[in-house]
């Protein structure tokens, strides 16, 4: 999902990002303590949820399994506050 170029330059903050800037960002972009890279466990998970009784009214939403990245200043340059 994130092996390409508009990945690596919104990551980096600059046109001509990296592969190695996205492996660094997300060691800095997280805004819950102590979380970094997610386990494609966890967006299994949220498919598991999503396809379970738990679910049977979720209609029409967007989950983000992000740890809250899109949260931060400078990932999403129009955070809801």
């Amino acid at each position: 999902m994130n092996n390409h170029q508009d990945s690596w330059d919104m990551i980096a903050g600059h046109p001509g990002g990296t592969e190695a800037d996205m492996i660094e960002g997300g060691f800095h972009f997280g805004a819950l303590k102590g979380r970094s890279f997610l386990s494609p466990d966890v967006i299994a998970d949220t498919a598991l949820y999503l396809n379970s009784e738990l679910a049977a009214a979720v209609t029409g939403v967007t989950i983000p399994v992000d740890a809250g990245h899109t949260l931060l200043a400078g990932f999403n340059h129009n955070p809801v506050r």
